[in-house]
């Protein structure tokens, strides 16, 4: 793992944090600490996507989804507020993007000097004119306060560098590195030549469901199973 962001605290000490995007990431963190010792001294720091209530709301119907999305803002809003008040490294790496966003927000808002890395970085056209415009200005506003911003597909790059134009030199692609346990025993039997697609937000079911009758109409026999909600 290479992270291209250097910077130095007032002591001289290279002082790097990573915002993971899941606590199940401590179990890996000696070995992520060991594999960036030529980086200096670096800290981690666990959030999380969901709570509990988070996810009761994603179950719950007609409000749930607006509900839940208010919810995440407002977890990952109070993320990045901890991360201000508690967290004094110089360099810091967003693995969860969201809390990044707001905290490239806050920064530049309190005139913070630092170098910000935000990678997988996540934007999808909605219906709604007025709330794509705004939140297409607010990403560039957050953004604009960012050393690098990663993505994982050449494919992105090409699109947010159009979408964003602004922002468009920070734009760096990666590889995506799979998470750790994807191979790991899992008591779970499937058939031959399926694909399984889940998620709720900026998930286009209606454009998978189109390359898997592509797919289909060029003999290739595959089964797709949807993990959502109903609607």
């Amino acid at each position: 793992m290479t992270i291209p962001l250097s910077s130095k605290r007032l002591d001289g000490e290279n002082s790097t944090l990573i915002v993971d995007d899941s606590p199940k990431y401590r179990l890996r963190e000696q070995e992520t600490r060991d594999s960036l010792i030529h980086h200096g001294v670096v800290h981690f720091y666990y959030s999380d996507y969901e709570n509990s209530l988070i996810r009761l709301f994603h179950r719950t119907p007609v409000l749930g989804d607006v509900m839940s999305h208010i919810l995440l803002w407002a977890v990952s809003l109070f993320t990045a507020i901890k991360i201000i008040v508690f967290h004094r490294e110089r360099t810091k790496l967003f693995i969860n993007p969201i809390v990044g966003l707001f905290y490239c927000c806050l920064s530049r808002i309190l005139g913070i000097n630092e170098d910000i890395g935000l990678a997988g970085l996540l934007f999808a056209p909605k219906s709604n004119g007025l709330y794509l415009r705004l939140r297409k200005e607010f990403t560039q506003f957050c953004c604009a306060k960012a050393t690098v911003v990663f993505v994982y597909s050449q494919g992105e790059l090409a699109e947010y560098s159009g979408i964003f134009p602004r922002i468009a030199s920070k734009l760096k692609f990666i590889l995506y590195g799979r998470d750790y346990d994807v191979f790991s025993n899992k008591q779970f039997e499937g058939s031959p030549n399926y694909i399984a697609s889940g998620g709720i937000s900026n998930r286009d079911f209606n454009t998978l469901a189109e390359a898997l009758l592509i797919l289909q109409a060029d003999g290739f026999p595959v089964k797709c199973s949807i993990a959502t909600r109903r609607p």
